[in-house]
Parts: C-alpha cells; sequence; structure tokens
C-alpha cells in the first residue's frame, strides 16, 4: 500500500475516518436540505397545506415534513427492485436524484435571461456586467447542465444495469413525473391562495 511504502501506516485508517465523517455531513445535507426547501415553499405558497410547516410540539422539529419525505424516499428505493442487482439500484437512485437537482438549475438559467431582458432596470445584489457576457455565461451553463443530464442515460459498462430501455424509462419516467408532480402541486397551491385573496377582497 502508498501509506506502508511512504512509512506512514497510520494514514490509510485516517482516511477512512475522515471519509466516514465526510460522508455522514453528506447524509445530514440531504435529510436536512428537502425538508427546509418543502417548508419554504409551503410557507410562501402554502404548496403542501398548512400541516407540514407545523413543529413537534415535544422536540420543534419538522415531524410531518419528515414523515412525507421518508414515504416519498421509501416509494423511490421500492422502484429499484426491478435492478439487476445493488450496484445497478445504487446507480440508479443516483442518476434519478442528478437528473432532479439538475432540472431546476435549467430553468433558473432561462428565468435568468428572460428576467435581465424584462425587467432592465430592476435592481438587484448582483449583476453581470455588459450584454454579451451575461448571454454567453447563461449559455454555457445551460449547455453544460443539459451534456451532464445526457450523459445520465448513457449507462457506465461498469455496471450491470439489466435491460437497457427500463432503465432509461426509470431514468425518464422518474424525472418526468416528479416535475409534474411538482408543477401541479404549485398550480394548485395558486389557485387555492387566489381563491382566499378573493374571500378575502
Amino acid at each position: 500500500m502508498a501509506s506502508i511504502q511512504l512509512g506512514m501506516p497510520w494514514l490509510l485508517p485516517t482516511m477512512g475516518i475522515m471519509i466516514a465523517l465526510g460522508a455522514l455531513g453528506q447524509i445530514n445535507s440531504w435529510l436536512v436540505g428537502p425538508i427546509y426547501m418543502l417548508n419554504v415553499a409551503n410557507s410562501e405558497h402554502n404548496v403542501l397545506g398548512s400541516k407540514i410547516g407545523e413543529l413537534h410540539p415535544k422536540y420543534n422539529t419538522p415531524a410531518f415534513a419528515l414523515i412525507i419525505e421518508a414515504i416519498l424516499v421509501s416509494i423511490f428505493c421500492l422502484s429499484t427492485f426491478v435492478s439487476p442487482s445493488m450496484e445497478a439500484a445504487y446507480w440508479t437512485l443516483t442518476a434519478l436524484t442528478t437528473l432532479c437537482y439538475f432540472i431546476p438549475y435549467l430553468m433558473m438559467f432561462v428565468s435568468y435571461l428572460v428576467l435581465r431582458k424584462k425587467y432592465p432596470d430592476q435592481e438587484r445584489s448582483f449583476r453581470i456586467p455588459g450584454k454579451v457576457l451575461p448571454v454567453v455565461c447563461t449559455v454555457l451553463c445551460f449547455a453544460s447542465i443539459s451534456f451532464a443530464i445526457i450523459l445520465l442515460f448513457i449507462p457506465p459498462d461498469q455496471v450491470d444495469l439489466g435491460n437497457l430501455i427500463v432503465y432509461e424509462l426509470e431514468i425518464g419516467g422518474g424525472g418526468l413525473l416528479s416535475w409534474i408532480i411538482g408543477d401541479l402541486l404549485y398550480l394548485r397551491a395558486i389557485k387555492k391562495n387566489q381563491k382566499s385573496v378573493s374571500k378575502v377582497a
């Protein structure tokens, strides 16, 4: 081993401990991040109802939101049973998570160009100077994310993912389903908020 050849046998277990701590931090981020997003979206537009933002009376945690997250994650995990191996299931879940993570970025880059053109005089905390540079940066970012999404649909040779069509349907169908559900919940919340405002008026 390289650590023994360098005369540092303690290096390998130290790196193992650091990797384990890093993994725990990453897990904590992935657990708390979606809950924070749900609470913010719900507080602004009441996307999932008032109950989801309620905190547990004893532990002061978003218990109901955590239950919803656990149910959604369980559904995604159960859907991987069609995968030929645990390695294939892990890769599929990672690819699907990355896809759902990248889609909002594509929307964000397009929204930037639209808002920059529609409201050019709007005061912003940060502004990319010039007229060409904002377009170039946005197009490059959009192209890079799009290329990364395309790569998700190309299965690696090192992992046996079984039927290619099933894999493509899992990734594409899962991403499309998440997108549709998110849009439907948002549109439903907008309609409910408009009705509430009209009743008050």
